[in-house]
C-alpha cells in the first residue's frame, strides 16, 4: 500500500516539474472585450497556446465618452403651436444626453387690412381681410356688404296731367349718389265737354267755327278735303283750303303743321283764327305765311319748334302770344305783319333770330323777359319802335 503512494506522489512531481519546464512559445489574447460608451473594456488574457496556462492577465479598459448627436425632435414654433429646442443624444447608443425644452407659440400678428370696399346705392361693398404678418394665416375673412339701395329724395319736375298736356310724375334723385330715377308719363285727361267747350281749359270740339258756331266737325272737313292729313298716323296738317272762313279748330290728333309750304298756297284764305292743340309740337317754314285775314292764332299747350316764316305776312294778326316751350323764335317769323302792335318775348325764350319781326310796321311795344340771351340782326327792323330796353341776361 505505501508503495503504492509513493508512485503516485513520484508521478505528480514529475509531471510538475514537466509542467514548470514549459516556456510559452506561443500565446494568444483571449477575453478581449471593447470598451463603449455604455460598458468598461478588457484589454484580454495572455494564455499560453501549448499549456493553456495565463501568462499574463489583462487590464480594465475605462469606458468611452458619448459622442453627442445634433438635436433630434426639433420643432419649430409657429404662431398656434409650441416649438421644441430638441433632443442631445449618443451617436453610438442612441442614449438622451440632454432633454430638450418648449418655446411657447407667439400668437399671431394681424397685419393690415385690406381689399376694403365701402357699399354704395348699386354696389355692394367688402369688410376686407386680416391675414397674419408671420404665417400668413387668415385671421379675419373678407366678407360681403349688401349695397345699400338708393335713397330717393322728393319727385321733383312734376306735371300734373289736364286736359291739354299730358302729366309727369316726376324725377327723382338719389341723395347719396345723385343717380336720377326717371318719373312716367301720365296720359293727359279727356276733356269735359259741355255744349262744345271744355269747362277745364276752354278747348271746342274741333272742327270750323262761324261766331262760335259749329259749321263742319274736323272728321268732315278731312271728309270733303277741306283739309287734308298725311305722315304717320295722320298726324300732319298738309293743307287748308282757301274757301274756309271763320276759326279753325285743329284737332287734336295733329302733331305737326306744315310742310315748307303754305298751308293756304292760294293766298286768299278767309280764315280768321287758327286754335291748335297740345298735341302740336312743330309748326313748319311758311305754314302760314299769307294768311291775310288771321287775327288771332291760339296756342293750347306748349310748342317746341316754329321754323322760319311760320306766320309771315299775316297782316291782320293784331297781336300774338309766344307759346310755351319754344326757345328759339326763328327768322322771321312775324315778319310783315303790318297789323302787329306789341309782343312780350318770355323768360323761356333764349334766342331770337335774324328778322324775326321785321318789317311789323305798327309794332311800337317790345317786352323781353329777363332769360333771354341772344338777339340777331335786325329782329325789329322797319318797326315802330323808338325804345327797347334789353334784360341783363342778354349777351
Amino acid at each position: 500500500m505505501k508503495k503504492g503512494f509513493l508512485v503516485i506522489a513520484l508521478l505528480c512531481m514529475a509531471l510538475l516539474l514537466i509542467g514548470c519546464a514549459c516556456k510559452h512559445p506561443e500565446t494568444e489574447l483571449k477575453g478581449v472585450v471593447d470598451a463603449t460608451c455604455t460598458q468598461e473594456g478588457y484589454t484580454g488574457d495572455t494564455v499560453c497556446l501549448k499549456c493553456e496556462a495565463t501568462v499574463k492577465k489583462g487590464e480594465v479598459i475605462p469606458m468611452l465618452d458619448h459622442t453627442p448627436s445634433e438635436a433630434v425632435n426639433v420643432q419649430m414654433t409657429t404662431c398656434e403651436q409650441d416649438g421644441y429646442t430638441g433632443d442631445i443624444l449618443c451617436k453610438v447608443c442612441g442614449a438622451e444626453l440632454e432633454k430638450g425644452e418648449v418655446i411657447q407659440a407667439v400668437g399671431h400678428q394681424p397685419g393690415d387690412r385690406y381689399h376694403v370696399v365701402e357699399p354704395t346705392c348699386t354696389r355692394d361693398g367688402y369688410t376686407g381681410q386680416v391675414d397674419c404678418m408671420v404665417c400668413y394665416q387668415t385671421l379675419e375673412a373678407d366678407e360681403r356688404i349688401p349695397a345699400l339701395g338708393h335713397t330717393w329724395g322728393e319727385p321733383h319736375d312734376v306735371v300734373e296731367a289736364t286736359c291739354q298736356q299730358a302729366g309727369y310724375t316726376g324725377d327723382r334723385d338719389c341723395t347719396v349718389c345723385g343717380e336720377i330715377q326717371r318719373g312716367k308719363v301720365v296720359p293727359k285727361l279727356a276733356h269735359d265737354f259741355e255744349d262744345g267747350v271744355c269747362t277745364a281749359c276752354g278747348w271746342l270740339v274741333p272742327g270750323l267755327y262761324s261766331e262760335d258756331q259749329l259749321l263742319m266737325p274736323w272728321a268732315e272737313l278731312v271728309g270733303n278735303e277741306y283739309v287734308r292729313v298725311d305722315g304717320a298716323d295722320n298726324s300732319r296738317l298738309r293743307y287748308i283750303a282757301d274757301s274756309l272762313f271763320g276759326t279753325l279748330v285743329v284737332d287734336d290728333s295733329i302733331l305737326e303743321v306744315g310742310t315748307g309750304d303754305p298751308l293756304c298756297f292760294g293766298r286768299e284764305s278767309r280764315l280768321e283764327a287758327i286754335y291748335l292743340p297740345s298735341s302740336v309740337t312743330a309748326i313748319r317754314t311758311d305754314a302760314f305765311r299769307y294768311c291775310s285775314q288771321l287775327k288771332e292764332v291760339r296756342f293750347f299747350g306748349p310748342v317746341q319748334t316754329i321754323h322760319g316764316g311760320a306766320f309771315r305776312a299775316c297782316v291782320a294778326l293784331e297781336s300774338f302770344d309766344i307759346p310755351e316751350g319754344l326757345k328759339v323764335i326763328p327768322d322771321y317769323m312775324l315778319s310783315g305783319c303790318t297789323s302787329l302792335k306789341q309782343i312780350t318775348i318770355p323768360e323761356w325764350v333764349k334766342k331770337v333770330s335774324m328778322c324775326a319781326f321785321e318789317h311789323c310796321t305798327s309794332l311800337k311795344k317790345v317786352e323781353i323777359c329777363e332769360g333771354v340771351e341772344e338777339i340777331e340782326s335786325f329782329c325789329f327792323d322797319g318797326t315802330a319802335l323808338q325804345e327797347l330796353t334789353f334784360p341783363s341776361t342778354v349777351t
